[in-house]
């Protein structure tokens, strides 16, 4: 019987592929993030469709910087595969107010927003 914390945590995490695989993406999309959240960003979320990687970005207001800087962080994830793999950006225009129950897939960043005093 082993006490390493790390084994025991790994000895008990299921084996799921495609788990697996969407963790990977998820510490791919965090990387290429690195630098690249604006104000403008709400949420972005991420979802794995078998092989198949779709990045949603949720904007408060519409920007062209914003859409250039998608594009950007696309490229950053596209350069952290292994192989070929089909990267899908979403963006919606969102205001300001988003709730969870709009989000699409996991979510990987969400901005803070100061709950209004009772």
């Amino acid at each position: 019987m082993t006490s390493d914390p790390i084994e025991i945590t790994l000895s008990n995490i299921r084996p799921d592929r495609q788990l697996h695989y969407e963790n990977y993406q998820v510490v791919s999309v965090v990387q290429a993030l690195w630098g690249a959240i604006t104000q403008n960003m709400v949420a972005i979320s991420l979802n794995c469709a078998g092989a198949d990687v779709h990045l949603y970005f949720y904007l408060e207001d519409e920007s062209p910087f914003d859409r250039k800087l998608v594009g950007e962080i696309s490229e950053g994830l596209e350069a952290l595969q292994f192989t070929s793999v089909s990267i899908s950006t979403h963006i919606t225009i969102t205001g300001a107010t988003l709730q969870t129950s709009q989000i699409n897939g996991r979510l990987v960043y969400r901005r803070h927003e100061p709950q209004a005093s009772a």
